[in-house]
């Protein structure tokens, strides 16, 4: 799921999904399953959900909301 030029809102399904944000502040939300959450431009919000997550952080200021490396999460670029 690829956000466009607005604030979005993108929510991930049952299954690994790869979210990436857009130019300005998104919402993303993974669901069940090993996702990938990429923020890209903008101050975006990162969600992975349940299992092994993989966070992306983009040239805004980026936040992830749960990251849990005990669920084998990953995370770059994001303070």
């Amino acid at each position: 799921v690829c956000t466009l030029g607005g604030n979005d809102t993108a929510f991930g399904g049952v299954g690994g999904d790869g979210l990436l944000g857009g130019a300005n502040s998104d919402d993303l939300r993974g669901g069940e399953g090993p996702d990938t959450v990429n923020g890209r431009n903008g101050p975006d919000t990162l969600t992975g959900g349940t299992h092994a997550d993989r966070f992306i952080g983009g040239k805004g200021t980026d936040t992830a909301t749960d990251y849990t490396p005990a669920e084998g999460d990953t995370i770059t670029g994001v303070p």
